[in-house]
């Protein structure tokens, strides 16, 4: 069977319109529906009665969720031609901004000072005054729960410094822990490329990857806080794990900041350890020496 120029002259011809939405909470197919409401159909436009519109997956089969638009023959085309509308969505690979990290943001604003335009300082006099209102509102919860905590019976106030040595000595204990675990992983640790899974929390995420066999290995890994904010799911990310399994595998870029972490709690830990070690000195002193009998005159 041959095909003839009769039937090449039937052959419908094909305009692709590839349509990127913008930024912000966009859903699938929403910006393209737009697109073709403007230039294609529209119900309220009475001259598009004759026009129709298709919604179909991709010919090629690639991808059976990516939705293509397809319309009839476009009026006055001399080649039949047909459009094609597709969208590129990629609003799924963004993660929102968590309230954290705006405020965090806002601080950072406010301690630089007024020094962008003119027309913007509002904005910095507006968070400094919101700032200051929530850091003072702060301060008053913190002064009322320290007056609650005055009123209570002595017993109670002294199960404070035991509580707080107990809290800081395992925080102590598992920042140690993770220091030691990360040294060892990195001096005989194996390199792999991993791919980001979900994110745990701000200092935390689970990581995929491809062991030395190639078999499939997920674990967790710790991040520093705007590692977790920027990270996006499937994300290429640079490892080391233990060959053994046992240990969490490194993100390598967030070696330095975990380092820092550590130092910090470690030392905090320490401090407050310490102070609250001495207090309970302090008051095992007071209570023995409020414990030994009187001694009687004469005696």
């Amino acid at each position: 069977m041959t095909v003839t120029d009769t039937d090449l002259d039937k052959v419908h011809k094909r305009t692709a319109v590839l349509v990127v939405h913008g930024i912000g909470s966009q859903r699938a197919l929403e910006t393209v529906r737009g697109v073709i409401k403007g230039v294609w159909l529209n119900s309220e436009n009475p001259y598009d009665a004759g026009r129709r519109l298709w919604s179909h997956p991709q010919r090629d089969g690639a991808d059976i969720d990516l939705t293509v638009m397809t319309t009839n023959e476009v009026p006055e085309s001399k080649d039949q031609r047909e459009v094609d509308f597709h969208e590129l969505y990629w609003a799924h690979l963004m993660s929102e901004t968590k309230p954290v990290a705006v405020l965090l943001w806002l601080y950072e604003l406010c301690r630089k000072g007024p020094i962008m335009k003119e027309g913007i300082n509002g904005l910095w006099w507006a968070a400094s005054i919101f700032l200051c209102l929530m850091n003072l509102s702060l301060a008053l919860l913190a002064i009322k729960g320290a007056v609650m905590f005055a009123q209570m019976c002595v017993v109670q106030n002294l199960l404070v410094a035991p509580f707080l040595l107990i809290i800081s000595l395992c925080s102590l204990y598992w920042n140690l822990v993770e220091q030691k675990h990360r040294a060892v992983v990195l001096a005989n640790g194996k390199d792999a490329r991993a791919s980001l899974q979900r994110i745990l929390d701000v200092e935390s995420a689970i990581v995929d990857w491809r062991d030395f066999s190639g078999a499939p290995r997920t674990g967790q890994a710790y991040t520093g806080k705007s590692f977790a904010r920027l990270l996006r799911d499937r994300q290429d990310i640079a490892i080391k794990y233990d060959a053994n399994f046992v240990l969490e595998p490194v993100i390598l870029s967030e070696v330095a900041e975990r380092d820092r972490v550590n130092r910090f709690w470690i030392m905090s830990d320490l401090w407050v350890a310490f102070t609250m070690m001495l207090v309970c000195v302090m008051f095992g002193l007071f209570k023995f020496r409020h414990a030994r009998p009187p001694r009687v005159a004469g005696q």
